[in-house]
């Protein structure tokens, strides 16, 4: 599948609520995770609940630092290596909603060489913002 169009819809912003890990330390608000651990590889996975916006047919991740893997109330929405990081939620949101999105990294933040002295280092992680559109 490809990626959605994002169409004049009415933008829908659920409150939601998130929650992730790295290196053992929990959060719950969306910053550039390059700052806080510039040496970090790997995965990590975001979890969000939220209610409303049942009737929205995008979800749009805003800025997303390398790939990501989304699903949504358990059911996979599909992998996005590059921008725009836009899927389709129509008919897929119900009442209260469980939203996980599993951003991966490439190896040049954890492993400083010679190789990535000429890598573009960007921001990492899940930045947003993440919006819902009618």
């Amino acid at each position: 599948t490809g990626c959605p169009a994002l169409t004049a819809g009415e933008k829908c912003t659920p409150g939601l609520s998130w929650s992730f890990s790295v290196n053992g330390e929990t959060h719950t608000e969306l910053f550039n995770l390059a700052k806080k651990y510039p040496r970090f590889g790997g995965t990590v996975t975001y979890t969000a609940e939220f209610s409303g916006c049942a009737d929205a047919k995008l979800l749009s991740l805003g800025f997303v630092g390398e790939t990501v893997q989304v699903s949504l109330n358990g059911r996979d929405l599909g992998t996005r290596i590059a921008p725009p990081y836009r899927f389709d939620v129509t008919g897929l949101l119900s009442e209260k909603n469980t939203l996980v999105a599993r951003v991966t990294t490439h190896l040049g933040y954890a492993k400083r060489d010679w190789f990535s002295t000429y890598l573009c280092m960007e921001p990492l992680g899940l930045l947003g913002p993440v919006e819902l559109y009618k």
